[in-house]
C-alpha cells in the first residue's frame, strides 16, 4: 500500500550516494541497475518491501491495533555479463573473498546509517524515519549456495518496521504526507510520481461523517445506530434553523451554544 511504497522510495533515494555502491541503488529489481559494467565486479543494493501485516479493528482496514512492514536491502557485489554474445545482460555474483566480503559488510553498515542515523540520508532519510516510526527486528542473511560452505558476495538485510498508519481514504494529504509529496515533486527523478501518488492518497472526497465511521471501523448499520451516520444517508442535509412550537423559540446553528445554558 501507500506506506510500503513511501518507505521503499524514501529508502532508495536516501541510499543513493550514501554508500560505497554510489548510484547503483535499485528499486525492487536488479535488472534496473544500469550502472553495472562488464569489466570487474561492482557493488549494488536492491531496495524492496516484503511482508506487510495489519491487524484491523472492525472495518478499520488502514489502521488497527498494530501493523508491520519488512524493508529488504539486498547488498551484493556483482558484474554484468552478456548472455550468449547477445545484447541481453545478466548480473553475476561471484563467490565471496576477503575483498568482496569487506565490501558487503561496509555497505550494509553504511546503509543502516543512512536510514537510521538522525543526521544521515538527507531529506529522503528524514522522511523515511518519520514514516518508519519504529524498528522491531533486524535480520541479516548471508548469500550462500546449495553446496555446504560456499558463500557468495551478497547479504540480505530484513528490517521489520512498525510504520505510520495508512493515510485515510478520501482525505487530502496531511502532515508527513504533505512533506512526502513535496519532496517527490521536488526531485527530478521522482517528480512524475507526485500527481499519481496524491490522487491515490486522496481519491474521491468523502464526507467527514463517512471519514469518522471509517476511522471507528463502523458499518452503516452501526454508524446510524450511534448517530455517526445520517439516518437518510448520503442525501441528508444539516439543519441550520429550527423553530420549537408552541413557544416560537428559534435555534440557529451558529448561536446554539449561547442559547442553551450549560448544565450545573
Amino acid at each position: 500500500m501507500i506506506v510500503a511504497l513511501a518507505l521503499r522510495l524514501c529508502a532508495r533515494n536516501a541510499l543513493v550516494g550514501s554508500t560505497s555502491a554510489g548510484n547503483r541503488i535499485s528499486d525492487s529489481a536488479i535488472s534496473s541497475i544500469n550502472d553495472m559494467i562488464e569489466e570487474g565486479p561492482q557493488p549494488f543494493v536492491v531496495v524492496s518491501t516484503d511482508d506487510q501485516t495489519y491487524n484491523p479493528t472492525m472495518l478499520d482496514i488502514l489502521g488497527g491495533s498494530s501493523r508491520s512492514c519488512d524493508l529488504v536491502l539486498d547488498v551484493a557485489v556483482g558484474s554484468a555479463v552478456r548472455i550468449d554474445n547477445s545484447d541481453d545482460l545478466a548480473v553475476m555474483i561471484p563467490h565471496t573473498d576477503a575483498g568482496t566480503e569487506l565490501s558487503v559488510n561496509l555497505i550494509t553498515r553504511q546503509s543502516l546509517r543512512a536510514l537510521f542515523e538522525p543526521n544521515s540520508g538527507g531529506a529522503w532519510g528524514a522522511l523515511f524515519r518519520r514514516i518508519a516510526q519504529q524498528s522491531t527486528r533486524l535480520l541479516i542473511r548471508r548469500g550462500a549456495g546449495a553446496q555446504k560452505g560456499v558463500k557468495f558476495a551478497a547479504a540480505q538485510v530484513v528490517i521489520t518496521l512498525q510504520p505510520l498508519y495508512e493515510p485515510a481514504f478520501g482525505v487530502a494529504p496531511q502532515e508527513v504526507w504533505i512533506d512526502f509529496l513535496a519532496q517527490v515533486a521536488a526531485d527530478p527523478a521522482t517528480a512524475p510520481l507526485a500527481g499519481p501518488l496524491e490522487a491515490a492518497i486522496t481519491g474521491n472526497a468523502i464526507p467527514e461523517w463517512r471519514q469518522l465511521a471509517s476511522i471507528l471501523g463502523l458499518n452503516d448499520e452501526a454508524g446510524k445506530a450511534i448517530g455517526v451516520l445520517p439516518l437518510a444517508g448520503e442525501d441528508s442535509i444539516f439543519v441550520t434553523n429550527e423553530t420549537v412550537v408552541p413557544d416560537g423559540w428559534i435555534g440557529r446553528a451558529e448561536t446554539i451554544a449561547d442559547q442553551l445554558p450549560e448544565a450545573p
